[in-house]
């Protein structure tokens, strides 16, 4: 684990070394998914060893830091019961009326589980029941977020790049540090149509060309309590982006896109996305 973590560090601060960490972060995780190591892991249950797993991975550090508070204000035989019994609930009473959303979760896995020695493979191969756990988390923590959202005057859509008709040079938008804009160069891209609802309903729309972008983007915008963020994500990415918003202190909230899109992790040629506007309008 101590060399994950070195390589997330990587990955995260020398552009020039990043593919290469990518690339040895494959390796391990694909050993790691082996009928033998994933028989060993699902057999030894040590709450703090998963813990550090999530941590060290790097995609999961949020989640890592709130699972360590609760590590350290109960006992972990508690802890275990505690989700075991949350976990059951939700399948049984929330996760069904879920289902119609994710009904093509299963055809993309039979294509993501042979993907090996990717960075990202334990994104692309999360289950139908993961989306459903991001789902619900997404719309508890819009809930518990939504007393400080609505105090807010000034509203910012974050809308992810593979909303864009163009993710090359074809697309025009104006870059200006980190932020970047929409110049309506298409009539027919997604972006365009939300940052012209954004005209009339009086919101600004931001384009965060990935989701590891996002941290970047964010640290600005630590402890402002006059603008409220919506930030728009794939279900996987909701949950983690909130609590990463959480921690800043930022008042937020969050609405999935409609399907999985971007050429890094869903899709080889890349999908332009979509969002429903009247959920997106409910939520401002």
């Amino acid at each position: 684990m101590e060399e994950l973590e070195k390589l997330w560090h990587t990955r995260t601060t020398d552009k020039d070394k990043k593919a290469e960490a990518d690339n040895r972060r494959g390796e391990i995780f694909h050993y790691l998914r082996t009928e033998k190591n994933v028989s060993y892991l699902s057999q030894t249950v040590n709450v703090k060893r998963f813990v550090r797993w999530l941590a060290a991975a790097g995609e999961f550090r949020f989640e890592a830091e709130r699972f360590q508070i609760m590590i350290e204000s109960m006992d972990e035989n508690e802890l275990i019961t505690i989700a075991g019994s949350l976990a059951d609930w939700s399948i049984q009473e929330v996760f069904p009326h879920l289902k119609p959303y994710t009904k093509q979760v299963k055809t993309f896995l039979n294509w993501a589980h042979d993907q090996n020695e990717r960075e990202d493979i334990f994104l692309i191969t999360r289950s139908e029941t993961e989306y459903h756990c991001n789902m619900l988390g997404a719309e508890v923590m819009n809930r518990g977020f939504r007393s400080g959202f609505v105090q807010t005057k000034k509203r910012i859509v974050l809308v992810p790049g593979c909303m864009r008709v163009f993710n090359d040079s074809r697309c025009k938008a104006d870059v200006n540090g980190l932020d970047i804009i929409c110049t309506f160069c298409s009539s027919h891209c997604n972006v365009a149509a939300i940052t012209r609802l954004g005209l009339i309903k009086n919101f600004s729309v931001l384009i965060v060309p990935h989701a590891s972008n996002f941290s970047a983007w964010l640290k600005p915008w630590q402890g402002v309590q006059d603008t409220g963020l919506v930030a728009v994500a794939c279900p996987l990415h909701l949950v983690p982006g909130g609590l990463e918003m959480r921690k800043l202190g930022l008042m937020a909230q969050c609405i999935e896109l409609n399907f999985s899109g971007c050429k890094k992790h869903w899709n080889p040629e890349g999908i332009a996305t979509s969002l429903d506007t009247k959920r997106l309008l409910s939520l401002l």
